[in-house]
């Protein structure tokens, strides 16, 4: 029904195109929502004589799971708590929000307007009880004129943030199936999810691209920035929040996505939810949608109500809003500091604002907004209520965040096919230059070195492929995380689990096919310390890249870190200095490096069982004892003729091989130990 009524109304698009384009003659039309989907992409979304707008009126309102809820908001007053000043000058706190006081209420759309600096976000991270940390706050937030927790407006409420933070290999119905079974706050089975998903994926207008992957599909397809933003709006409604909140939505977006974002906002209000956005700058269609506005300035409230009440007010102080002008640029430009007229222009908002706090509207929110007396300075409520929620299990969250990490592992080529290439390209460098290593003089320096080169390819890889991304995963963990999806812990556990099977098998195909190739001691014992020793190099080393990432803001920043820290680790592993040469200065810091414990336990693995080393010379070698006439060189006389000779050269010992073991499980303990508490450590900084 809906591509039939789509063919109807693209012809009479058309033949009104051709009719009027003659008189150059512009319409509007209006086109029920259900069709958005369909005329989103077509050329004629484009065209400039025609101005869409998509009904929500079509959009019956799922079965409501939220009670309508009025969001209130008195005397909000907010500091930030500056800096000590130890690596850099001092910072003195900010009064970013001075005494703001408001209301939204269900089935309205309320939009905080403001210039750049004038407080929308962080009022907004008020509201939201996020993003807080820095910030000192007085004042008082509640729900239909009861004080309220953060834990219960967390409950009942969403937050749309204004980056869109995506896994791009995850489907759009992947994504939202792995939210919803997170977020849902009662128990759902299969047949109800898919319904849920489906649900919200047409109303939303996702339909088209419910099984695309976000961002890098395998056509190099990839969702667009209003796909993005809808997505992101999809994401938060899953579980049918009373109030909706919205930071910068149309930001980044051309005129025609802004609107039909706005639309979806518009839509949801209808259905008595409250939302709450900050916008900056909206086009005049945009504008019109809004129920309500609330005008920011330097931290202050300039007005609160209604648009045609807002230029009413403006009218009556002197500043009337030209015809044919949008007003929300009219207001930014009233509210705004130019910077050579900065006296002129605080003057001028402090009025507004000191007029508007005068004025029969804010005694008609003041009336409305009731709080109980003695609270007004507690922000949030510090007395708990009980939310009737069940939250998905331990071993539910553990069993979704496998699937996603393994999903990811499988679909993102810097962690699948990067990995098996690496690994491959490491193994033919290896068999190029050390195949079938005969056991002569020569060959010692040669065994030594492919044992060094494999642990060196199996610690860099593992290294840059987790720091290049964990960190990318780090920011959208931590959002995930403060909304509640799941616990910290569960998810570093599911992380390393999902990870550890490339942790695994690739070392161990890396070591047997080298081990066959190069030619080491021919011992089934020799064998399987060797893959062990490898799997434990490979685990030490993404430890390390684990920790690097967790304490770095940045991929690029990770990665910086990681070089000069590995250098002096690598310089003592006991290939590129001789272990009994190490001055004593810095001797100590060849026990913080797992090179050197898997260096010498791999050395030790290879040599001790070899009996007999041929050292045959056809030149002549200078020795104060004659040389027997087929060259060969006496025992002890510049040759090492068995294995246990060659591990005393390099000084290695065979008695540290049980302390070499239980080293390296030290260091793949300690470094995940290490990255878990800076991952926790992120994670409250954001509370």
């Amino acid at each position: 029904m809906v591509n039939s009524c789509s063919i109807v109304f693209h012809s009479i698009i058309i033949d009104y195109r051709r009719l009027l384009s003659h008189n150059h003659v512009c319409f509007h039309i209006e086109l029920p929502y259900s069709l958005q989907e369909i005329f989103f992409n077509e050329s004629l979304s484009n065209d400039s004589c025609i101005n869409y707008k998509f009904s929500s009126k079509d959009l019956s309102p799922c079965v409501a799971n939220f009670k309508p809820s009025t969001l209130s908001w008195n005397n909000l007053d907010v500091h930030s708590k500056g800096s000590t000043g130890y690596f850099d000058k001092p910072k003195e706190p900010v009064h970013i929000i001075k005494k703001v006081s408001g209301q939204a209420k269900p089935g309205n759309l309320l939009a905080i307007l403001g210039a750049s600096g004038a407080g929308k976000t962080t009022l907004l991270n008020v509201l939201t009880g996020q993003n807080l940390n820095k910030l000192a706050i007085e004042g008082q937030v509640s729900l239909n004129n009861e004080p309220i927790t953060i834990e219960r407006l967390s409950s009942c409420s969403s937050y749309v943030q204004q980056d869109d933070l995506f896994f791009g290999v995850l489907t759009v119905r992947e994504h939202l199936r792995f939210q919803l079974k997170l977020r849902s706050p009662v128990a759902m089975n299969a047949s109800q999810i898919n319904e849920r998903v489906d649900r919200i994926i047409e109303k939303l207008g996702l339909r088209k691209v419910a099984e695309n992957r976000i961002k890098c599909g395998t056509n190099g397809e990839r969702l667009s920035g209003g796909e993005l933003k809808r997505l992101s709006i999809a994401t938060e409604v899953l579980t049918d929040p009373a109030i909706l909140f919205c930071d910068e939505p149309t930001s980044g977006l051309d005129s025609f996505m802004a609107q039909t974002v706005v639309s979806v906002l518009k839509s949801l209000a209808n259905e008595q939810r409250t939302i709450v956005c900050t916008i900056h700058q909206p086009s005049s269609e945009i504008f019109k949608m809004f129920d309500q506005i609330m005008l920011l300035a330097e931290g202050r409230v300039a007005f609160l109500g209604t648009a045609d009440k807002a230029l009413d007010f403006f009218s009556q102080l002197g500043y009337k809003c030209p015809s044919n002008y949008n007003p929300s640029d009219f207001f930014i430009q009233q509210l705004s500091i130019a910077p050579r007229n900065k006296e002129q222009c605080l003057s001028r908002i402090n009025m507004i604002c000191d007029r508007f706090e005068a004025s029969g509207f804010n005694e008609n929110l003041r009336s409305k907004v009731s709080f109980k007396t003695g609270l007004e300075t507690n922000y949030f409520s510090e007395v708990s209520k009980s939310v009737e929620s069940t939250p998905p299990s331990i071993l539910t969250q553990f069993i979704q965040l496998v699937w996603r990490s393994s999903l990811i592992n499988l679909r993102d080529p810097l962690l699948s096919t990067s990995r098996v290439v690496n690994t491959f390209v490491s193994i033919f460098l290896i068999l190029l230059v050390y195949w079938n290593q005969d056991y002569n003089q020569e060959a010692i320096m040669n065994i030594n070195g492919a044992i060094f080169l494999l642990i060196m390819a199996a610690n860099l890889s593992s290294i840059f492929i987790v720091t290049g991304t964990f960190c990318i995963e780090t920011p959208i963990i931590l959002r995930e995380h403060a909304g509640g999806l799941y616990r910290i812990t569960v998810y570093y556990l599911a992380k390393l689990f999902s990870d550890l099977p490339y942790f695994t098998i690739l070392p161990a195909i890396t070591w047997s096919i080298c081990y066959y190739s190069v030619g080491f001691y021919d011992d089934f014992r020799v064998f399987l310390i060797g893959n062990g020793i490898c799997i434990f190099v490979v685990n030490a080393a993404s430890g390390f890249g684990y920790f690097i990432s967790t304490i770095s803001t940045s991929t690029t920043v990770a990665l910086e870190y990681s070089a000069p820290l590995m250098t002096p680790l690598i310089l003592l592993g006991g290939t590129f200095l001789n272990n009994n040469l190490i001055p004593h200065w810095i001797n100590w810091l060849k026990y913080f490096s797992w090179f050197y414990y898997a260096n010498e336990i791999l050395t030790v693995n290879q040599w001790r069982d070899v009996t007999h080393i041929d050292c045959d010379y056809e030149v002549f070698v200078p020795s104060p004892i004659s040389i027997p006439t087929n060259g060969t060189i006496p025992t002890g006389q510049g040759c090492l003729v068995n294995g246990k000779q060659v591990i005393e050269s390099v000084g290695f010992k065979e008695s540290n091989l049980n302390f070499d073991y239980w080293m390296l499980i030290f260091v793949i303990v300690v470094f995940r130990l290490l990255a878990y508490i800076a991952l926790v450590a992120r994670t409250k900084s954001r509370h």
